[in-house]
């Protein structure tokens, strides 16, 4: 089991794919006592956490669980189905505004060095590991995973669409700045997926302690998404 959790964090998906012939009851084995950041989980958790995206479609090709929930081994606080690992990794790979300061060799603003301005930068593509990313997710969902599973915490549930809220806000560059254009493109697709489609899809009770509901937790970015 250890040999197998070592291999998809060096990305050895031959060696995967042998272990996994040899004794192919490991694909949903949870990890205990290997090491503290990937115990509590199954193989898929980990290879979508550390963004081996071909590691985790030949695991879920193999059988894995698409819809194991993390076990209290590793953070009986927090815990997290396989899903919601994708939904993080696809967010975390979405396009965003990247900050170029002035006195970067990277900033193009200004003449000879004069009078140069912060720059702010983007992305004109979607990138090669948010398509990946989003194809497991949808691939998850496709086998069985369900869109309306929760984090579950000692105290609280934790909706799926305040998880993408929170993943958004926390992977945002600057919360002070408006989403642009590339950004909401590739943001748009995940709730499509998860059927959010309008504003009262937020209408759900929120842990934050911002607001009673999701969408008050989380206004300035949902009015942004759906407006």
């Amino acid at each position: 089991m250890k040999k197998l959790f070592s291999t998809i964090r060096k990305k050895e998906i031959n060696e995967i794919s042998k272990i996994l012939d040899k004794n192919p009851e490991l694909v949903n084995c949870i990890a205990k006592g290997i090491s503290k950041r990937d115990d509590g989980e199954i193989p898929l958790q980990t290879a979508i956490k550390t963004e081996n995206f071909d590691i985790a479609k030949l695991l879920i090709e193999r059988g894995a669980d698409v819809k194991f929930m993390e076990t209290e081994i590793e953070d009986e606080d927090w815990r997290k189905p396989a899903l919601h690992f994708a939904i993080e990794a696809v967010i975390a790979n979405s396009r965003d505004e990247i900050y170029i300061p002035k006195y970067s060799p990277q900033n193009n603003s200004g003449f000879l060095g004069l009078f140069k301005k912060d720059q702010w930068t983007v992305k004109s593509e979607p990138t090669k590991k948010y398509r990946e990313a989003f194809e497991i997710m949808k691939l998850l969902i496709e086998k069985g995973a369900d869109i309306h599973s929760s984090n579950s915490t000692s105290n609280y549930q934790i909706s799926a669409s305040e998880f993408i809220c929170n993943c958004i806000a926390n992977y945002h560059f600057d919360n002070k700045r408006p989403l642009v254009k590339e950004t909401l493109d590739d943001l748009h697709p995940i709730f499509e997926l998860f059927k959010i489609t309008k504003i009262t899809d937020f209408d759900l009770p929120s842990v934050s302690e911002r607001g009673n509901t999701v969408y008050e937790s989380y206004k300035n970015l949902i009015d942004q998404i759906f407006e």
